[in-house]
């Protein structure tokens, strides 16, 4: 067993490393970097994201209402499958050039979903229904049909719903907040317009 008998001059030799040690000033601006700089990245991106799910959902929504109105005046031929309806009046750019009023070329027409239904009444209507993120997931899911699909008829209720399944920029933000959703890796904004058809002339 050892004993260990500080002097007084070793005690102050100590005391001047301690404070040597923490006067040293050098490396401290690496160091706050390194411990600051994730959360204001995580901060940036979110910003970025909620940025562009606004921009799309908002642009989803001018489309819907444009596309819609083809509908609400019988300017759809019959038979039309909704994947017909979206290449000629929702997302052109994936035939090379963008039709006036339809999705920029920032949209992947392959990740666009579009749904069309009709009802009798407003009460029957899926417009009377808010649209929930199960809801979006389950469409987007199903994707486009290519069947041919009854378009609403004069007189009834039609709702367009187009969604987007669009991939997040930032995909480690997306995992790190994953168990908060049901789809970590897509999220479904969307456009929405209800109207009833115009009565046949």
């Amino acid at each position: 067993m050892y004993a260990f008998n500080l002097t007084s001059r070793d005690r102050r030799k100590g005391w001047r490393r301690v404070c040597t040690f923490l006067a040293d000033r050098s490396g401290v601006t690496v160091v706050e970097f390194s411990i600051l700089i994730i959360p204001f990245m995580l901060l940036v991106g979110g910003i970025i994201e909620d940025g562009l799910a606004y921009f799309r959902a908002a642009q989803l929504q001018n489309v819907a209402e444009n596309a819609s109105r083809k509908l609400r005046v019988s300017a759809v031929a019959s038979g039309t499958t909704p994947k017909q309806f979206q290449d000629a009046y929702v997302c052109t750019s994936g035939s090379g050039s963008r039709s006036p009023g339809t999705l920029s070329s920032m949209f992947d027409c392959s990740k666009v979903v579009v749904v069309i239904s009709s009802a009798a009444t407003w009460a029957a209507s899926s417009a009377s229904v808010s649209v929930s993120a199960a809801t979006l997931q389950t469409l987007a899911s199903a994707g486009t049909s290519t069947a041919a699909t009854a378009l609403p008829a004069p007189d009834q209720i039609g709702t367009v719903i187009i969604i987007y399944k669009a991939p997040p920029i930032f995909l480690n933000l997306k995992t790190v907040l994953g168990k908060f959703s049901k789809d970590s890796t897509t999220y479904y904004p969307y456009g929405k317009a209800a109207f009833r058809v115009e009565p046949a002339s």
